[in-house]
C-alpha cells in the first residue's frame, strides 16, 4: 500500500491533490490512501476529493445538491425507524440500554450522515468553498441572531 499524506488550504491545491491520486491509480491500480482518518473538514475533504466522480464534477451544482436531499431523506428514515421500532427518541435517554440491534441502527444512521456530508462537501466545492467556510459563516450567523436575539422565528435575514 503506498501512502500520500495531504496536506494543503485551498480548493486548487484540492483539484491538484485529486489529480496526483487519480495518477497513482492508473499507474499501479490501487489508490493511495492517508493511513490517518480525517479530524477536520479539510482533512475530511482531502480524504474524499478524489471520489466525486459524476456527471461534469466541478461544473455541476445541480448533481451534488439532488445527492444531498436523497441522502438526507435516507438519514430521516433510519431515524424514523429508530423511533418506530424502538422507540429511540434520543440516543441520550437515560432508560435506553443499547443492545446489537440498536447499535447497528445507530451505526447505519451515522453511515448516512456520512453521505450527506459527502454531498454536502461536493456542493462546496461547486461554489468554489469548503465546509470549513460553511462551518465559520454558520457559526458567525447563529451568534449574530443570539447578539440580536433572533435566533426563534423565521426568515433568512433575521
Amino acid at each position: 500500500m503506498r501512502v500520500l499524506f495531504w496536506s494543503g488550504t485551498n480548493v486548487r491545491q484540492s483539484r491538484f491533490a485529486r489529480l496526483l491520486l487519480r495518477i497513482a491509480v492508473w499507474w499501479d491500480g490501487a489508490p493511495w490512501v492517508n493511513p490517518h482518518p480525517p479530524t477536520n473538514f479539510w482533512e475530511y475533504h482531502q480524504a474524499i476529493a478524489h471520489l466525486a466522480n459524476y456527471p461534469c464534477a466541478g461544473s455541476n451544482l445541480i448533481y451534488p445538491a439532488l445527492g444531498l436531499v436523497g441522502e438526507a431523506g435516507e438519514l430521516s428514515e433510519k431515524i424514523k425507524k429508530m423511533w418506530r421500532d424502538h422507540g429511540i427518541i434520543s440516543w441520550r435517554q437515560r432508560y435506553y440500554a443499547p443492545d446489537a440491534d440498536k447499535m447497528a441502527l445507530r451505526l447505519a444512521a451515522l453511515k448516512e450522515a456520512g453521505d450527506v456530508l459527502w454531498y454536502l462537501d461536493a456542493i462546496c466545492v461547486e461554489l468554489e468553498s469548503n465546509l470549513e467556510e460553511v462551518a465559520r459563516l454558520n457559526v458567525e450567523k447563529l451568534l449574530s441572531r443570539e447578539r440580536r436575539q433572533t435566533l426563534h422565528g423565521s426568515g433568512d435575514n433575521r
